[in-house]
């Protein structure tokens, strides 16, 4: 069913072509070329489709301060993958917060997790999960 689908696409491409023509820039000025004068046809393929195969971290457990950021550097393998961008979850918007950059604030103390995960619908099982610890702010020490 697909080649014959395929055929009728090209024939129809080929009819078109012959009734109407391309328009083809040439020596500076549009040349009128019908099916007839055309030598062969050139069909380009499109780019492939690279998947995410995992996505790694250089650090799988945090420890942000109360009313501090920190980042979770991510970044998905194969590094060619077509679709590059990450989404951020947190389990405990009590504890923390993170951004769409990987950004985590403390928020109050505890532990919380950041859940990674490819945008690509292809890849869509792919994720990573950091342990976040918000720690309360050391209090200043009297000299």
């Amino acid at each position: 069913m697909k080649k014959v689908f395929s055929f009728l696409i090209f024939l129809c491409c080929a009819q078109m072509l012959m009734a109407q023509g391309v328009q083809i820039w040439k020596n500076g000025r549009y040349q009128d070329y019908g099916l007839g004068d055309i030598d062969s046809v050139v069909f380009y393929k499109a780019p492939s489709y690279i998947p995410v195969e995992s996505i790694v971290a250089s650090e799988l457990n945090l420890e942000v301060r109360v009313n501090e950021t920190v980042a979770i550097e991510a970044s998905v393998l194969p590094k060619n993958a077509t679709v590059q961008e990450l989404k951020y979850v947190c389990s405990n918007k009590k504890i923390a917060s993170v951004d769409e950059y990987g950004m985590v604030t403390g928020l109050t103390p505890g532990k919380a997790i950041v859940v990674v995960k490819t945008t690509d619908a292809e890849s869509s099982a792919k994720s990573l999960s950091c342990n976040i610890m918000v720690v309360e702010m050391p209090l200043p020490s009297n000299r």
